[in-house]
């Protein structure tokens, strides 16, 4: 399936061009659910395994029989997959699947899920919205496939999982000082309705991160809050500049060494805020980060190095 953006028509015909469509391959692949039933209407989502961007296919829902097959251009994909919301069965998912070739998956087994309930509300028992919930198996890294996994308006959410034992993090939006939250171990062997989540306030430390020389805002640079540079870093979910290269991040109170990290292939180099204590709001100079050829030059004097990268997990 190829899709095309952004088109203006007026009055009259209009040509779009030449479309050139690429060479795909068969994704195929069965949907079962207890006692091998087959289930039918699974909508099928395909996500690039590295940009997680939504492929474009078509007929992706399964038939009476469980099965599907979509045509994908060729690449490494995760494949989620959403029963109906009657059938009860928890949404799935498989990844990181090389598809170079028609392929046919294994299997995928679908069961009956359970709820996970509960409300989030700030410290002044005002309910939260748009709190995201990702849920993990516990002690696991490999994140559930979770739609709807968020809080409503009301603070209220309601995430369907397989049933199993899980760790929840709790995560506010951007642009809020709330810090987020998690809780461990979550035991979800049938539907379950949590305690309250008081998400905490935090202290924003705000600024822009531009290249040295050019004074262009750097977009995509990551920034990690370490205490004495002991790892792991502060747990900071919104911690990447815009395209205006400007970050909020709230933070617990503390002294904090920052390391500013770009992205990779810009030709800069990443450098560190030393001893940056934080107590109230905090706005910071703006953080220059030079080619790695000519180190941390002007700028020095507001107290940048460079360091060794710790990866914010």
């Amino acid at each position: 399936v190829y899709h095309v953006n952004n088109l203006i028509t007026g009055p009259g015909n209009a040509s779009i061009g030449t479309v050139q469509m690429l060479l795909g391959f068969t994704l195929s692949g069965r949907v079962l659910g207890p006692g091998s039933a087959p289930q039918s209407n699974v909508n099928i989502n395909v996500l690039d395994h590295v940009t997680r961007l939504r492929q474009h296919i078509a007929n992706d829902n399964t038939d009476v029989n469980g099965n599907f097959t979509v045509c994908v251009a060729p690449g490494n994909y995760d494949v989620h997959y959403d029963p109906t919301v009657c059938s009860g069965m928890a949404p799935m998912q498989q990844e990181n699947l090389a598809v170079f070739a028609n392929t046919t998956l294994p299997t995928m087994s679908v069961v009956t899920g359970v709820h996970i309930l509960g409300l989030v509300t700030d410290p002044a028992a005002q309910l939260v919205p748009a709190v995201d919930l990702d849920v993990f198996p516990a002690g696991g890294a490999a994140k559930l496939y979770t739609p709807g996994a968020k809080t409503a308006v009301t603070g209220a959410y309601d995430a369907l999982v397989p049933p199993g034992t899980y760790d929840i993090h709790f995560v506010p939006p951007s642009l809020t000082r709330l810090r987020p939250a998690s809780r461990l171990g979550v035991v979800a062997a049938s539907t379950q309705t949590m305690p309250v989540t008081v998400l905490a306030n935090g202290w924003i430390v705000s600024g822009t991160v531009r290249a040295l020389g050019t004074l262009l805002p750097v977009l995509g640079a990551t920034l990690d809050f370490y205490t004495n540079l002991a790892l792991p870093p502060l747990w900071t979910p919104h911690h990447v500049t815009s395209a205006l290269g400007t970050y909020a991040v709230s933070v617990d109170p503390g002294i904090y060494e920052i390391q500013v990290v770009p992205p990779r292939g810009v030709g800069l180099s990443e450098t560190t805020l030393h001893g940056v204590t934080v107590g109230a709001d905090l706005i910071l100079a703006d953080v220059l980060l030079a080619p790695p050829s000519t180190g941390v030059g002007p700028g020095a004097a507001t107290g940048l190095s460079l360091s060794a990268p710790m990866p914010n997990p």
